[in-house]
C-alpha cells in the first residue's frame, strides 16, 4: 500500500485494522430495517436496479447489505419523478 505523505505509520496501521474489523463479517442486523422489503424496479435505467448498476456500479446485493446489515445514516427524500416513493 502506498504511504501517505505526512501520515504516521502507527495511525495508518490502526485505521486499517479498524477498517478490516468493520468490514469483516458477520455484521449486526439493522433492526430498524427488520420489516422492510425492497421491491426492485428491474427494467428502467433511470431508477432501480439498472440505475444503480449502470450509473453507480453497485449491485442490488451491495445495497441490501448496507441497508440490512450495516445501520447507515442516510437522509431520505421523495423522488421527484415518483412522489409516492422515498
Amino acid at each position: 500500500m502506498p504511504r501517505r505523505v505526512g501520515g504516521d505509520d502507527d495511525d495508518d496501521h490502526d485505521f486499517l485494522a479498524l477498517l478490516d474489523a468493520y468490514l469483516d463479517e458477520p455484521h449486526d442486523r439493522n433492526l430498524r430495517m427488520e420489516n422492510v422489503c425492497i421491491l426492485w424496479i428491474e427494467d428502467d435505467p433511470g431508477v432501480g436496479a439498472l440505475h444503480i448498476a449502470i450509473k453507480h456500479r453497485v449491485t442490488k446485493e451491495e445495497v441490501e447489505q448496507v441497508l440490512f446489515e450495516i445501520p447507515p445514516v442516510v437522509e431520505a427524500k421523495r423522488s421527484g419523478q415518483y412522489p409516492e416513493r422515498t
